[in-house]
């Protein structure tokens, strides 16, 4: 599938049309709240795809062009408002040992490929990585 991911990203690349059709087939995975409530196997399959297909865009600016396309839809945005509405308020408890909110929290289903879609779009994407997503 990862092959599959890598020609369906590489196919959309540059063509408007195209990205919005891909973006629409995966409009299940690109709602990270609703993945978390409740998926079936074809969502928890167009998750893998989105997370091998954002880790497999080539990082020049063809792919670019996918990357800002899935960047403008917000699913950047959904995943870092996804990040803070459920992760555990940060305390000195933590350099203690942690607690059991944090162990929820890393085991949440829709964590998981919340990072790794992030890691592919934010890699070589400056727009992706210099946003300030978090307000401290």
């Amino acid at each position: 599938m990862q092959h599959l991911a890598k020609v369906a990203a590489a196919l959309s690349y540059g063509d408007a049309a195209r990205m919005v059709v891909l973006s629409d087939f995966l409009a299940p995975a690109l709602d990270f709240e609703r993945y978390e409530q409740g998926r079936n196997s074809e969502d928890e399959l167009k998750m893998e795809f989105l997370c091998l297909m954002a880790g497999a865009m080539e990082h020049n600016a063809a792919g670019a062009t996918l990357k800002a396309h899935l960047h403008a839809l917000g699913v950047v945005r959904r995943a870092v408002d996804f990040i803070s509405a459920h992760a555990p308020p940060a305390s000195p408890l933590l350099l203690v040992g942690g607690g059991d909110a944090w162990k929820d929290f890393v085991a949440r289903p829709a964590l998981k490929a919340i990072l790794r879609v992030l890691a592919g779009l934010a890699t070589q994407h400056e727009p992706t990585q210099v946003r300030k997503w978090f307000s401290y």
